[in-house]
């Protein structure tokens, strides 16, 4: 009984890490908040309107990328998952790893 009991304990815990990440739905608008929110992106698109936010998929190492238009200028924007402290789950933070330049 002792047994089953650690084993069903060990589940949950493995579950719980598991289902602490956000819905992918809400994982990308905070990817998109991160981007529209940093420095180097607004000046990169030169302070204009965002008229368009479109998903790149994941490049080689595995980072999201996305474009941002905005006037008569689009930018690639890179970002990358902070790692997360020791022993912690729950939503996973971004930062701008790159932006390129104004196409």
């Amino acid at each position: 009984m002792k047994i089953a009991v650690a084993l069903a304990s060990g589940l949950l815990l493995a579950a719980g890490s598991a289902l602490a990440a956000l819905p992918p739905f809400y994982d990308g608008a905070h990817q998109i908040q991160t981007i529209l929110e940093d420095g180097a992106v607004y000046d990169a698109v030169k302070g204009a309107p965002v008229e368009g936010v479109e998903s790149l998929g994941r490049n080689a190492e595995g980072n999201p990328e996305w474009r941002i238009r905005a006037g008569d200028c689009a930018v690639t924007v890179e970002i990358r998952a902070l790692p997360m402290p020791e022993g912690m789950v729950g939503r996973v933070d971004y930062e701008v790893f790159k932006v390129g330049a104004c196409e």
